[in-house]
């Protein structure tokens, strides 16, 4: 039960579930609309649904054989069929997985086991005979294997249509395949010649039993009917001669035709003339061959002579007994009431039949035939009965228990007893009869013709017993003939399994592969190419082998940290690297547990494995520090055919070396920075300077304007408002010029919104009076509306670099139309600002890469050569971006490019 339990928990889905429910009822169904090969044989087809069960589900597969087999219980009325159908299922089942197969199995089980159990079921405990037995032997063994085959043939042709229509098969051996079919095109033909043959031969036997017991009927019947229609003739002649001489009063010569009639007819016993009160003067009894007189008889007792006067028809009785005749002797009384022209009821002619003729009639009919004729009035009380069954006078009626089927057009049918519990209903039919019964007119008396099956039984079932060992036989030579021959055909394929089996063993050995030799050219030519696989594939291998090798030099060579994964934390291969910083002896294929090895880290290392293992893509650039050392890894998933990750590559670089030369770099680049800021400042400063004069200048003549009218006088409250208005106005200026350098120089902690063209406008403020002195014009083109996220002031010191070397390559320019034009467009992926001027343009030999490296000049002596350098660290490294450099046919023009996804446009 735990093992069944086990199976229906962990291996059956709901499909499994519902497919052994219907299997349950197609077997069970299968059981119910059984077929009769021969009679007394019938074929289940139960089994063929319960045995491909087994064969799909195993053990499963037995309770739906169980199921299908509680039908036996109300088909045969005992258990025991439950029992040997369900061993089967579990014999089977249990040797499923051997290499015999199912069919030989069961034909094992039949011969071992089945037989035993039908053995002690049938005659030990149901007490039924051996012959009867081995019939039962044969003919459940027979069924069960058939059924058993074509449960195979139905199991290949599931999978065969589950390969075409793709919905899923299991594979099939050939050798079973090339077993059926050897068994089919063998047995088949041979079962089915046979179960005709039988068929024909047991038809033949009822047809003729059959047509024996009708002719017999017909012929006792018509003797019958004959002796009764001359009954008839003289009664009713008699009938007439009393009607004519009771109206001559001439009863004297009524009496001599009597007894005239009684000493010439051997029908009847008995007559008498009653009146129309059922009284009779005399009555004429016919014993020991002679004619005796009885006078003033009264039948009025009767009871029936009233409604027989009403009519014209002669009337025949029940069997009653007479008081003429022996004790226990039962007589059929005619009537035939005698009336005037105009109807009036003048008596009744009466004679009593004598069945002593009828009776021998019988008995001379059914002698030596085995049938038994009864006779029976209208009552079914019996009159006759040849073989002394029914006793005269008793009520005739079928053994209880029987009933009656199979009927045909003639009126025959069989009666059988009704199948008892713990009986089986091969005994049955022993005890059945082929019946025909029918009235004969006019009289209502009933002839019934029985012909037990007891005698015949023994002819049937050596036909069916023979039958059936020929059918077995063939059935075990048929297997033993298609084992061997199918087990011939695919030795060789076999053979050829085997041999590819090894071959991957074989190659990686470098050993030779034999070649297999078959009837088949077929067999052979596809091992000879196997073969030539072989040696083709030891080629490669030796070549895979050597370039692994090379490879594994390769890695080794290396200077990373290699290794290979799997999805449970195991480290399953090293590099020589990897294989020197883990503490391991030698690089090649190993197994480390994570977990075990490397605990202090496992859970941080796994989290970024289930990451590549539920994403399956690579993950990159994974920054990690390990004690003093700090690495940069790639994990990279390796996938199989169905997309699935089976191990991870590792690719580890120790950075430690590499983040402290960054370092570094960045403390000079910091430098660099603060170097340009101050090459920036002064810049800056002189600007400011420039940009002082006029106020200070201004400031200075209106001091010297309120000292003067003050000293003649002439200051009044106006002028002085007028002047001191005008100085706050340039000192406001000179604030705000400070103010803006203060803010240029000013760091960032926060990245801001912030618009390039506002930006723009904020330095051009501030230096647009040296723009002036050296008569440039500037120049804004807006074609774009933008905002970008980034440090506002690290933005401005770019555009100030850009537009101060722009201002620079123009000062000494002899140029009358000096000109610096900035322009912002925008496309799908970037936000776009453009420098450009005319100052003649930038040496060819710093394009369009070296004029942005460290200390590269493009102003000789008087240049630093650090600020297009700071330039493309902020616009790369700090907005990810990207600036260019190029000559136009009048100068030259940078170009920033800043993404789409770090900036917000605005309308």
């Amino acid at each position: 039960m735990s093992f069944l339990r086990r199976r229906l928990t962990a291996d059956l889905s709901l499909t499994d579930i519902v497919s052994l429910i219907l299997l349950s009822a197609l077997g069970f169904a299968g059981n119910y609309f059984k077929i009769g090969i021969f009679f007394n044989v019938d074929f289940l087809f139960g089994s063929i649904f319960t045995m491909y069960a087994v064969k799909r589900y195993g053990m499963i597969g037995v309770i739906p054989a169980f199921i299908a087999s509680l039908y036996t219980y109300t088909l045969w009325n005992h258990p025991y069929a439950i029992i040997i159908f369900t061993s089967e299922a579990l014999f089977v089942a249990f040797l499923r997985r051997k290499a015999a197969g199912v069919i030989v199995h069961d034909l094992i089980y039949w011969l071992t086991a089945g037989l035993l159990l039908i053995f002690i079921s049938y005659h030990f405990i149901m007490g039924v005979p051996v012959s009867t037995v081995k019939l039962v032997i044969l003919k459940q063994s027979i069924n069960g294997i058939v059924n058993t085959v074509c449960a195979t043939i139905l199991f290949y042709g599931v999978n065969y249509y589950g390969k075409i229509t793709g919905s899923g098969f299991r594979r099939i051996s050939f050798r079973q395949t090339f077993f059926i079919l050897i068994l089919m095109i063998a047995a088949f033909p041979a079962i089915a010649y046979v179960v005709f043959g039988v068929k024909t031969q047991t038809n033949e036997i009822t047809g003729e039993l059959k047509d024996e017991l009708n002719t017999m009927y017909n012929m006792t019947s018509i003797s019958i009917e004959s002796l009764l229609d001359e009954a008839y003739g003289k009664i009713n002649g008699l009938a007439d001669k009393a009607a004519s001489e009771a109206m001559t009063d001439s009863a004297t010569t009524l009496d001599e035709h009597i007894e005239t009639v009684l000493n010439s007819s051997e029908i009847f016993i008995g007559m008498a003339f009653l009146s129309p009160d059922a009284k009779a003067e005399h009555v004429y009894i016919k014993a020991d061959e002679k004619v005796k007189r009885f006078s003033n008889v009264d039948f009025s007792g009767s009871g029936y002579y009233e409604a027989i006067g009403k009519t014209d028809a002669t009337y025949v009785s029940e069997a009653t007994k007479s008081p003429f005749r022996p004790e226990g002797t039962h007589v059929i009384v005619i009537i035939k009431p005698v009336k005037d022209e105009s109807g009036y009821l003048l008596g009744f002619m009466q004679a009593s039949m004598n069945f002593d003729k009828i009776q021998g009639l019988m008995r001379s009919v059914s002698k030596d035939s085995g049938i038994d004729l009864t006779l029976s009035d209208k009552n079914s009380t019996v009159i006759i009965n040849t073989s002394g069954r029914f006793k005269g006078g008793n009520k005739f009626s079928y053994p209880e228990g029987y009933a009656a089927f199979d009927h045909d057009s003639r009126g025959i049918f069989m009666s059988a007893p009704i199948p008892q519990k713990n009986h089986s209903v091969m005994i049955r039919w022993s005890s059945s009869f082929y019946v025909k019964s029918g009235e004969l007119a006019p009289s209502g008396l009933k002839l019934t013709a029985q012909m037990p099956l007891a005698l015949h039984m023994g002819r049937i079932n050596d036909i069916g017993y023979r039958a059936l060992k020929i059918i077995y036989l063939v059935i075990i030579l048929c297997i033993a003939a298609a084992m061997i021959i199918s087990r011939q055909i695919s030795l060789h394929l076999e053979n050829l399994q085997t041999n590819t089996g090894l071959m991957p063993e074989k190659i990686r050995k470098g050993e030779k592969i034999p070649s297999v030799q078959s009837v088949f050219a077929e067999i052979t030519d596809l091992s000879d190419h196997f073969s030539a696989m072989s040696r083709l594939l030891s080629e490669k291998f030796g070549e895979i082998s050597r370039q692994k090798g090379e490879l594994s030099l390769i890695m080794d060579s290396i200077p990373l940290i290699i290794f290979m994964k799997d999805t449970e934390n195991n480290i399953i291969s090293v590099n020589r690297t990897a294989a020197e910083s883990m503490g391991l002896s030698a690089s090649g294929t190993v197994k480390l547990n994570v977990y075990k090895h490397f605990p202090s880290f496992a859970d941080r290392v796994y989290h970024d494995d289930i990451k590549v293992i539920t994403s399956r893509s690579p993950l990159l650039g994974i920054i990690q520090k390990y004690n003093s050392l700090t690495v940069k890894t790639d994990k990279i998933p390796v996938l199989n055919e169905k997309g699935q990750v089976t191990s991870i590559l590792v690719i580890s670089r120790d950075i430690t070396d590499e983040l402290k030369a960054q370092e570094e770099k960045q403390r000079t680049l910091e430098t660099l920075y603060q170097q340009s800021k101050m090459a920036e400042m002064g810049a800056m400063t002189a600007a400011i300077a420039h940009q002082w004069k006029q106020p200070l200048s201004t400031v200075s003549i209106l001091t010297q304007m309120i000292e003067s009218e003050i000293s003649d006088g002439s200051l009044t409250n106006e002028s002085l408002l007028t002047y001191t208005g005008l100085m706050l106005k340039n000192t406001d200026f000179m604030s705000q010029t400070a103010d803006d350098f203060t803010h240029f120089f000013k760091t960032e902690k926060k990245k801001q919104m912030f618009r390039p063209c506002d930006t723009i406008t904020e330095i051009y403020g501030i230096i647009d009076s040296q723009f002036r002195r050296y008569g440039i014009e500037f120049i804004t083109r807006e074609h774009a509306h933008f905002s970008v996220y980034g440090f506002k002031n690290e933005f401005k010191q770019v555009c100030l670099n850009l537009l101060v070397n722009a201002k620079d390559a123009l000062a000494g320019s002899k140029k009358e139309d000096k000109r610096i034009e900035v322009a912002f467009s925008q496309d799908d992926n970037y936000r776009i600002m453009t420098f450009e001027d005319n100052g003649g343009g930038i040496s060819e030999e710093l394009l369009p890469d070296r004029l942005f490296e460290m200390y590269q000049t493009s102003k000789g002596e008087s240049g630093t050569g650090i600020g297009l350098y700071i330039c493309r660290s902020i616009i790369e490294n700090h907005m990810g971006g990207k600036i260019t450099a190029e000559n136009t046919d009048k100068g030259a023009r940078f170009t920033i490019y800043l993404p789409s996804d770090q900036t917000i446009a605005h309308a």
